[in-house]
């Protein structure tokens, strides 16, 4: 608003314009960070033999990452690795333990020593927790619907 000057009522307005305050953006916590990458994200638990695996789902880029990994042709050993590289991401603890701490060799990288363990393990085992895998995919994939999207 420009200045006006009356010679009864006074001044009115400013002779320079207002400059507005910007705010320093807000940082958001480390907590509130997790959260919203982690929002949506399904974990849960399956027993197989008396043996309590702690599963998650992938997010966008490691689902990525695996689908590039897989390509167009996968052959058998292809399609072994890629169920052993899934499992090895979506497998955080057995029995209340890190996987990871159950290959002998700590110098490796946690997802390498997790494949390790999962090569060796039984058909059935990996077959059950494949299926698992599956079954909470699907539950994250159908937690939000088109109307919710929107809204």
């Amino acid at each position: 608003m420009p200045e006006l000057k009356h010679s009864v009522f006074g001044t009115v307005g400013s002779s320079e314009p207002k400059v507005s305050e910007q705010k320093e953006p807000t940082r958001m916590s480390v907590d509130d960070l997790q959260s919203l990458i982690e929002l949506g994200c399904v974990r849960d638990q399956v027993e197989i033999n008396g043996r309590t695996f702690s599963m998650r789902t992938l997010n966008a880029m490691e689902r990525l990452e695996l689908a590039k990994f897989l390509g167009d042709e996968p052959t058998a050993e292809r399609l072994f690795d890629f169920n052993t590289k899934l499992l090895a991401v979506s497998i955080e603890t057995v029995d209340g333990l890190p996987f990871e701490d159950f290959h002998s060799n700590p110098k490796l990288d946690p997802i390498q020593r997790k494949q390790e363990l999962l090569a060796v393990m039984q058909s059935p085992v990996l077959g059950k927790l494949l299926e698992f895998y599956n079954e909470i995919t699907e539950r994250c994939d159908a937690q939000f619907d088109l109307e919710e999207i929107k809204n």
